[in-house]
């Protein structure tokens, strides 16, 4: 199950550009899902670029040091997207939705499941925190594509029946 997650997290960014891409064309204008989503689509491709040789250099490094260094790495990229996040909503003026919100607190989450991993390494050997890190980090990343999936269906739902409710 949980390669499962990991391929459909490997996949997210081809997601996020399509709903990046709807989005657009539903809404022709700036939205909070679409700033999101393109916020998603950056982080994630700039992580999938990274990953890589993050992997490689911190298999050159000694344990401590490679914990440090994984969890520190992936914590900065999910604090950016964060603040990325939060300065395009204040500099276009776009007021922060619900997706934004959301995403960001589910971003904060995957930054606490990398700080307890750290500390769970280097100062305790509990496999609960070793099982958490390794189904929530997948879990909470699919999760976040799955929201805004259903958010974009939601809208275009209530958009479609309030057009068929309303007569002229």
């Amino acid at each position: 199950m949980i390669e499962f997650l990991v391929v459909i997290g490997n996949s997210l960014k081809y997601f996020y550009l399509l709903a990046l891409l709807a989005g657009i064309l539903y809404w022709r204008g700036l939205t909070t899902f679409n700033l999101v989503t393109l916020v998603l689509f950056v982080s994630e491709v700039a992580m999938n670029l990274l990953r890589d040789p993050l992997w490689a250099f911190v298999g050159s490094l000694e344990f401590n040091e490679a914990v440090i260094v994984w969890c520190l790495t992936w914590s900065l990229c999910y604090f950016l997207a964060i603040l990325l996040m939060h300065f395009l909503h204040s500099r276009l003026r776009v007021a922060m939705g619900r997706e934004a919100t959301v995403i960001g607190f589910s971003m904060l989450s995957l930054v606490v499941l990398q700080i307890l991993r750290y500390v769970e390494a280097l100062y305790f050997d509990s496999w609960l925190i070793t099982e958490l890190y390794r189904w929530g980090i997948p879990s909470i990343n699919v999760s976040m594509g799955g929201y805004l999936l259903f958010t974009f269906l939601r809208e275009v739902r209530n958009d479609r029946s309030i057009r068929a409710n309303s007569s002229f």
